[in-house]
């Protein structure tokens, strides 16, 4: 895992990626996005049209190399480390989205954080029970 995080999510080796950067900035707002990632999101999350994965921005100054815990609650890729973290679609099809990596989906773990909440829970400031 440690190598995975080493070569697909640091931030300094995005514009690297032989597929394309997949770092965007909306609205103040990091994300990262590939076709690849983008129809994962769209899958998982019942939303028609996202942007990407936010990514964990602390204090909104920090170009991060996790994703947003809020979003994808204790998936192997958010800044904190979580017991029983797993490794989502969204990682490998980050990975998929590099151009240097073959990927198999079936590894992927399958996690119910988010599912079918649609795409304002990409976008949520604060987690709720709810």
């Amino acid at each position: 895992h440690e190598l995975m995080h080493v070569i697909a999510f640091s931030s300094a080796l995005f514009p690297l990626f032989p597929a394309g950067n997949p770092f965007i900035v909306v609205n103040d707002t990091q994300y990262i996005s590939s076709p690849k990632l983008k129809a994962e999101i769209s899958s998982h999350f019942n939303c028609s049209n996202p942007i990407g994965l936010p990514l964990e921005d602390q204090d909104g100054t920090l170009n991060s190399s996790h994703q947003e815990r809020k979003v994808l609650g204790n998936e192997f890729m958010i800044a904190i480390n979580k017991k029983q973290a797993f490794v989502s679609r969204f990682t490998l099809a980050l990975l998929d989205s590099t151009g240097w990596y073959d990927v198999n989906y079936t590894f992927a773990e399958p996690t119910g954080w988010g599912k079918n909440k649609g795409c304002n829970f990409l976008n949520l400031d604060i987690c709720s029970s709810e």
